[in-house]
């Protein structure tokens, strides 16, 4: 029965945010979603044994640009351990977050995606 218990804390987060969205309270969602993304990384560090995880942003970006990035990261031998779009509420932009595990790998990713054109924020 813990699986359940585990659901049921769910559904009351999740009633929660959906309270805090509904009543406009922009830093409960705000608090809300950063604590979702730590308990995100937690859980793709957990499952890549501890390896570390970085995660780069990616600015405004064209059409095309994730098939882009996944083929030339592909290519460099970088495995793109998992990824977010953050689109703009008009959808005529937004941001690309990959999380890449290693700090090497990491770092020939953030080199070859700089080279490509894109800038690049560390999260």
């Amino acid at each position: 029965m813990p699986w359940r218990l585990r659901s049921t804390d769910a559904i009351k987060s999740l009633a929660a945010v959906r309270e805090s969205i509904t009543s406009a309270d922009a830093g409960r969602v705000t608090a809300w979603n950063d604590a979702a993304a730590d308990d995100r990384r937690r859980l793709l560090e957990a499952q890549l044994a501890g390896a570390g995880v970085r995660a780069a942003r990616l600015g405004s970006q064209p059409p095309g640009v994730i098939a882009q990035l996944a083929l030339e990261l592909g290519r460099a031998g970088v495995n793109i351990t998992d990824m977010a779009l953050y689109p703009a509420a008009d959808m005529s932009e937004g941001v690309v977050a990959l999380w890449i595990a290693g700090s090497d790998a990491a770092e020939r990713a953030e080199r070859l995606v700089t080279q490509l054109g894109f800038p690049v924020a560390r999260a």
